[in-house]
């Protein structure tokens, strides 16, 4: 949308003359906050531009080769300690990244970029928010949207899993999040970069989310249930009687961290395929990518969930 622009369904004037006073009703602002308007440009030939960037990284149909594109190797350096977005930035072709949707949904952002100059999808959780409904909705419907043209989509993972909320909507939200990754045939590549403890990595970094390979940095946290809860329910006699409960019990904590919850006790068990330096990110997810890029995973007619 061009910044001016309007977009409603019912005219402000009569909604306000009804008794809504929702503050910019109908404008390109609320549309972006609301998830609708996946891009806000200053002007009409911005829009344009961006429009035919964004069409121009799509395949024409599910079955035609993903377009290519000539491509400047990213020489960024990556922050283990940085912010998702600037990962991804850093692991992307360089200056090929387009983040749709970024008003809406801050626990997640999404991207299509390229990769040595092939289109691919890119989903990264945010580290400060956790996965609200509207993460949830966001990812799952850029997802689904990858897998009708059969984009690749590469999940970055540090989150601090789903909200506690005892909003409704986050149950269907997140469900959808987790049937729009077990449901997506296109290939998916998973990199835990930092926490993904419960659900958060089931939903998004499992074998049961269909993920074709799944790497993590060796200062991952992977574990089914979140650290915090999983020594109060395993290791509760450690701690339990002791003179400082609180400085046991966050002992306790950090050291089910990188022992249980360690990537390497993931490796051990098969729950991911690798562990890989933060500096190899880029060239092992291209070689991935080049090693998935013959997938073709068909389903019956029909065949598909009803969530």
């Amino acid at each position: 949308m061009n910044k001016e622009a309007e977009l409603f369904l019912n005219a402000p004037f009569i909604t306000k003359a009804n008794g809504d006073s929702t503050e910019g009703a109908g404008t390109a602002e609320n549309a972006a906050k609301a998830g609708i308007a996946s891009l806000v440009c200053e002007d009409e030939a911005t829009a344009l531009a961006e429009v035919r960037k964004l069409i121009s990284m799509l395949p024409q149909n599910n079955l035609a080769s993903l377009p290519l594109f000539d491509f400047a190797d990213n020489t960024d350096a990556i922050d283990p300690n940085g912010c998702q977005k600037q990962i991804v930035k850093a692991v992307a072709d360089a200056g090929s990244t387009l983040e749709l949707n970024a008003e809406f949904g801050k626990g997640a952002s999404i991207f299509l970029g390229t990769m040595a100059g092939v289109t691919a999808a890119f989903v990264a959780t945010s580290k400060e928010h956790p996965l609200d409904a509207d993460a949830c909705a966001k990812i799952a419907r850029f997802v689904k949207f990858c897998d009708a043209f059969n984009v690749p989509v590469l999940t970055f993972i540090h989150s601090k899993g789903f909200e506690l909320s005892a909003d409704v909507r986050l149950i269907k939200e997140s469900a959808k999040l987790a049937s729009a990754y077990a449901e997506a045939t296109t290939a998916k590549i998973s990199v835990i970069t930092g926490r993904a403890c419960g659900s958060a990595f089931v939903a998004l970094a499992s074998k049961n989310a269909g993920a074709d390979l799944t790497i993590a940095w060796p200062q991952a946290e992977i574990s089914a249930l979140a650290p915090e809860t999983a020594v109060e329910f395993l290791w509760a006699d450690r701690f339990k009687g002791t003179s400082d409960v609180n400085a046991t019990r966050a002992a306790l904590v950090e050291e089910y961290i990188e022992t249980e919850a360690s990537p390497f006790e993931a490796a051990k068990s098969g729950n991911i395929g690798s562990i890989i330096a933060p500096e190899e990110t880029r060239n092992t997810l291209i070689k991935l990518l080049d090693m998935l890029a013959g997938k073709r995973d068909s389903k019956l007619p029909k065949k598909h969930t009803t969530v």
